[in-house]
Formats: C-alpha cells, sequence, structure tokens
C-alpha cells in the first residue's frame, strides 16, 4: 500500500513567517528608496549653488564689486536670479523658499570684505556652501 502525505497546504506559521519577511525586504527598499531620493536632490542643489556662483563672477566682472545681498533675488518660478538688473538664467530648478525638501529649499547669500558666500540647506539639517566669504549660513 502506497502511503500518501495529507499534508497539502502552508501551516498558518509558515505563511506568517514569509509575510513577515516580504514586509521587511518592502520596508527596506521604501528606506533605500527614500535615501536615493534625498542624495539626488541634495546634488541638484550643489549643481544650483555652483550656477548662483556662476552668475555672481560675471556681475563681479561687469561691476568689479560683489552684488549687495538685498540685490539678490530670485524669480518666483526660481528659473531667473536677478542681481540688481542684471538678470540670470536658472534652468531647471526648484524656487528657493524657506524650507529644504522634495519641492523648495532655503538658500542664502551674503557679501562680507573678502567676498561672498552661498548656501543651501540639504536635507540632512547641513549647509552647503561655495564662496570665499568669511561669513556663515543662515
Amino acid at each position: 500500500m502506497i502511503k500518501i502525505n495529507a499534508q497539502k497546504a502552508f501551516s498558518l506559521t509558515e505563511v506568517v513567517v514569509a509575510l513577515a519577511i516580504i514586509a521587511l525586504l518592502v520596508g527596506l527598499g521604501g528606506y533605500g528608496f527614500a535615501i536615493v531620493q534625498r542624495s539626488s536632490r541634495d546634488e541638484q542643489r550643489k549643481t544650483f549653488l555652483a550656477e548662483v556662483r556662476s552668475a555672481v563672477d560675471h556681475y563681479y566682472l561687469a561691476n568689479s564689486y560683489y552684488p549687495p545681498s538685498d540685490e539678490f533675488v530670485f524669480s518666483p518660478a526660481g528659473d531667473l536670479l536677478t542681481i540688481g538688473t542684471k538678470q540670470f538664467e536658472l534652468v531647471g530648478f526648484k524656487h528657493a523658499s524657506s524650507e529644504s525638501n522634495a519641492n523648495s529649499t532655503k538658500y542664502y547669500y551674503e557679501k562680507d570684505t573678502r567676498g561672498y558666500i552661498v548656501c543651501a540647506l540639504q536635507e540632512s539639517g547641513s549647509w552647503l556652501k561655495l564662496g570665499d566669504g568669511a561669513g556663515t549660513c543662515m
């Protein structure tokens, strides 16, 4: 006589363990994806600051002085930087605002006796600083 195994399904314990493992893997994947997105946005901020720095340097070459802080204005769309009467196109970047997140970034510009600094608040909470000024980012 042939003996047939009567068990034809997974036990409840096996199903719960499998679901727990799947949930853990999905959670880790989502966390890793969020880190990659944040890093990508911070890289965009670095590129943006490099363009702003270039615009400030062009202003200096044309006027022999760095622009005062009150003449440093972003357009509402964030695609144009106005320094005094000169405008510089900043293509593909978000509008500067009071917070740093997926949609907006806090930017800072300061002129001092040594030069200037431009800063961007990264999502990690640290400031990215470019320029040769002695100031600190706020």
